[in-house]
C-alpha cells in the first residue's frame, strides 16, 4: 500500500481509496502468494530469506497481474517497482534482525559479568 500512494502521490494520480487499492492490489496478490507458499516452511527457512520470497512474489506476481489486464509496464516501472517493493518488504526485516542481534549481544554481555 505504501508503495502505491507514494507512486500515486508522485504522479499527481488520483489518491481516492479505490484508486489506491487498484494500483497495490496486483502486488498485494503477490505478497499472499508467497505467504500461502511459504507457509509450510515459515519455521524453516531463516527471516531475510523469506522477506526476500516475499519480495520476489510481490514483484513477479505483481507485474504479471498488471501487464495481465493490459495495464502500461514500462522498463522503467518494472525497476521503480523492483527496486521499491525491495527495499520496503525487506528494510523492517534487517532493522529487525539488527536489533535482535545487538539485544542477544547486550544480554550476552551482561549475564558474563566483569572481567576478573
Amino acid at each position: 500500500m505504501v508503495f502505491a500512494v507514494i507512486g500515486r502521490h508522485l504522479r499527481a494520480d488520483s489518491m481516492t481509496a479505490p484508486d489506491i487499492v487498484r494500483t497495490a492490489m496486483p502486488f498485494l496478490m503477490g505478497v499472499v502468494t508467497a505467504w500461502l507458499f511459504l507457509a509450510p516452511y515459515r519455521n524453516k527457512v531463516p527471516v531475510l530469506a523469506r522477506g526476500l520470497a516475499v519480495a520476489a512474489g510481490a514483484i513477479i506476481v505483481g507485474l504479471l497481474v498488471r501487464m495481465a489486464f493490459g495495464e502500461d509496464t514500462p522498463w522503467s516501472f518494472v525497476w521503480v517497482a523492483t527496486v521499491a517493493l525491495t527495499v520496503l518488504l525487506l528494510g523492517w526485516r534487517l532493522i529487525a534482525w539488527g536489533i535482535v542481534v545487538m539485544a542477544r549481544r547486550i544480554r550476552e554481555n551482561a549475564t558474563e559479568g566483569p572481567p576478573a
